[in-house]
């Protein structure tokens, strides 16, 4: 049988990895773990490390990572196949692309193939090699995103040290309040049947008077009005089981993201880290049995957003895999912060298929509350099935962490990839920028001021990612476009020239960061 080679990044899979592939071959494989980039730049951009065509010159092979190039480099000489199954997104295909160029040589490129492992089970694995790929490179996007990000840390200056991410966050920060708390109220229905509920989200600078509001929902009363079915729940991507998990544990978001991936590498998850909200045929099926297995309600023809199978490319949302998951366990203090993980995302995945009738109040009785009540988006639930966990909230306010409040308003903003979003916050806040109120500190103000003017007082993490989005050029043609589009002035770093040889149009802007993207 052929002596088969798979090259993966997070050492943490190869255990069950190892024992997946044994199951599908009936043999063992040899399994390597980069254990993440195997090359790099300078790790200061005070040494030459790119040229004025846009062309990295210093980009190599890390020392610490010599080891593992010659492992790969061995184990590719005998192997009879060789599959590159590092992550199925931009840092992946980077990855995959240096083993490639720097511990495999040309007589090995036809015995090379490219999959992308989406859950560490049975069933995925084997489909995944069923559609395995012959390989070819494709690092334009991780490599433009990289040298976009060393070329603003270049522009790095006293007044400041930011990078992409966590200068287009204080930009934000600046001209949009994030939310630091939910308060939920509720008002009895005149039919004596339900209550009308309203998720009230409070944000920094507006104070909330909760006993206030809570009495006036006591005095009032709503009419039902007009009803129509839908999900109970829409499906959680990575940032929000990140929130949502994190609210209802009181662990951090860091401490959720940490569980996650940990699932993943015991195969009880599906890849943690998609922005996606879409599911897989074969996720739906798999909470369908979830849901029988707990005797809950499940209709799958209402669930949203199931992938073709044409177009099952790229990473659905999280979702568990594990089957016998309790569904009805009270989620509390009694319960480790992994079991209630997966117990809240599939209690998501479960909701997405159970029915619920929504009723919206009478436009009359709407119009007859407190000033303060009327413009809240108030309705009542009412389950169409089984659901033993689904109960009505208490009146409650709940104050939210900053880590919480920061992940949010960087979903809400666009800002961070999944991949990365934790350490953008960590380090955000390490950097005492802002108070805890979300008021700029003193050194937050000049460097935001700093930063305003490089940027232009533009998100350009944003536009960097959209663009990224929706091309796939060589790095130098997008790196030099996204210095056009963005307005940056890295004449100090490179000499820019157009096509044509006339010089690019100057910007004056000083521009500051570090390799902190």
């Amino acid at each position: 049988m052929p002596n088969r080679l798979f090259i993966i990044e997070a050492p943490g899979k190869e255990h069950i990895l190892n024992r997946i592939l044994f199951t599908i071959y009936k043999q063992r494989c040899e399994i390597i773990a980069t254990r993440g980039h195997i090359c790099g730049n300078p790790p200061t951009l005070s040494e030459g490390w790119i040229n004025d065509e846009l062309s990295e010159t210093a980009y190599c092979v890390k020392k610490d990572k010599m080891d593992v190039l010659q492992k790969i480099r061995l184990a590719a000489g005998i192997a009879d196949e060789i599959y590159l199954a590092t992550d199925d997104d931009h840092e992946g295909d980077v990855i995959a692309r240096d083993v490639v160029s720097n511990a495999l040589n040309a007589s090995e490129i036809n015995k090379l193939f490219r999959v992308r492992l989406r859950a560490m089970t049975i069933d995925e694995v084997r489909r995944t090699l069923s559609e395995r790929e012959p390989y070819y490179p494709d690092a334009n996007k991780g490599d433009a995103r990289r040298i976009v990000d060393r070329l603003i840390g270049s522009l790095s200056s006293r007044e400041g040290a930011i990078g992409r991410v966590q200068g287009s966050l204080l930009i934000e920060l600046d001209s949009q309040c994030p939310v630091v708390g939910m308060a939920t109220l509720s008002i009895p229905s005149l039919d004596g049947k339900s209550l009308f509920t309203s998720a009230l989200p409070v944000f920094a600078g507006e104070p909330i008077d909760f006993d206030e509001l809570n009495d006036l929902c006591r005095a009032s009363t709503l009419s039902p009005g007009q009803s129509f079915l839908q999900p109970l729940a829409s499906t959680w991507n990575h940032s929000d089981i990140l929130i949502n998990c994190s609210l209802a544990t009181d662990a951090s978001p860091s401490s959720i993201a940490a569980i996650m991936q940990k699932l993943y590498e015991k195969g009880e998850m599906t890849y943690p880290r998609s922005s996606q909200r879409t599911l897989s045929p074969e996720t739906l099926n798999r909470t369908q049995l979830i849901a029988r297995m707990q005797g809950t309600t499940f209709k799958a023809d209402i669930v949203r957003g199931i992938r073709k199978e044409v177009l099952s490319k790229g990473h659905e949302a999280p979702s568990i895999i594990q089957s016998d998951i309790p569904l009805n366990r009270k989620v509390d203090g009694l319960v480790d912060l992994e079991t209630a993980v997966k117990i809240l995302v599939a209690r998501n995945q479960v909701e997405c298929g159970i029915p619920c009738k929504f009723t919206i109040p009478n436009a009359v009785s709407l119009d007859n509350l407190p000033e303060k009540l009327k413009s809240l988006n108030w309705h009542s639930k009412s389950v169409q099935g089984i659901c033993l966990w689904h109960q009505m909230d208490d009146n409650k306010y709940q104050r939210w962490t900053m880590q919480q409040s920061i992940l949010h308003f960087m979903q809400q903003t666009n800002l961070g990839r999944p991949s990365t979003v934790i350490q953008h916050i960590e380090k955000f806040i390490s950097r005492e920028l802002i108070n805890n109120d979300f008021t700029f500190t003193e050194k937050g103000t000049l460097w935001l001021i700093n930063h305003k003017d490089i940027f232009h007082n533009k998100n350009i993490s944003n536009i960097i990612e959209q663009y990224l989005e929706a091309n796939n050029d060589s790095p130098d043609v997008m790196v030099r476009a996204l210095i056009e589009i963005c307005g940056l002035d890295v004449s100090n770093s490179i000499s820019l020239t157009s096509p044509n040889g006339n010089e690019s149009q100057e910007y004056t802007d000083n521009e500051f960061s570090n390799s902190f993207n």
